[in-house]
């Protein structure tokens, strides 16, 4: 009848007590499996400063002011390299106009001469803006003919347009010579 009772136990014959140990790790029975909620929040927490403290050294800073140190300086970066190229931009600009301007080039043709320098590959500065300008006249200002006005000398006995005053000349344009 013994053997009745001890067929529906199961005996683990693989461990043995000796002394508190038990062979193959098996925990004695009531030990709660898993971990406490407090052992977990404290796995957790020195994990977080591993990563946290890698993240430091990776960036060379000491802690979190650190690194938000670190990426203000970044953002500064960012808005000065901005500022900068706006800067350069406009300076480009400044030196095209006045290299136009040098060179006398008609500022109807600006647009050209950019689209020409652009089509060709070429850099546009003072020097292939002078080679150019020697086969496209037509991008240089037209030169107005200038006329000269001769004066009538002391030999005729006129006075000379010179010696007037102001009023005396815009008396004469208008034709009020006869009121003096």
């Amino acid at each position: 009848m013994e053997e009745k009772e001890n067929a529906g136990l199961e005996v683990d014959t693989a461990t043995t007590d000796v002394g508190n140990e038990t062979e193959n790790n098996v925990e004695p029975v009531g030990t709660p499996k898993g971990f406490t909620q407090e052992q977990v929040n404290e796995i957790i927490k020195e994990r977080l400063e591993r990563a946290n403290n890698s993240l430091y050294k990776r960036y060379g800073v000491a802690d979190k002011n650190g690194l938000d140190t670190l990426i203000q300086k970044a953002n500064s970066y960012d808005l000065m390299a901005e500022q900068y190229n706006g800067l350069e931009n406009e300076r480009n600009g400044l030196l095209e106009k006045l290299t136009f301007i040098e060179n006398n080039v008609n500022p109807d043709r600006y647009d050209d001469v950019r689209a020409y320098f652009k089509g060709k590959g070429l850099n546009f500065d003072k020097n292939n803006l002078l080679n150019e300008l020697t086969t496209h006249p037509e991008w240089l200002n037209q030169v107005p003919k200038t006329t000269t006005i001769s004066t009538i000398g002391a030999e005729t006995g006129k006075v000379q347009e010179s010696e007037l005053s102001e009023k005396e000349r815009a008396s004469r344009l208008f034709g009020f010579s006869k009121l003096l």
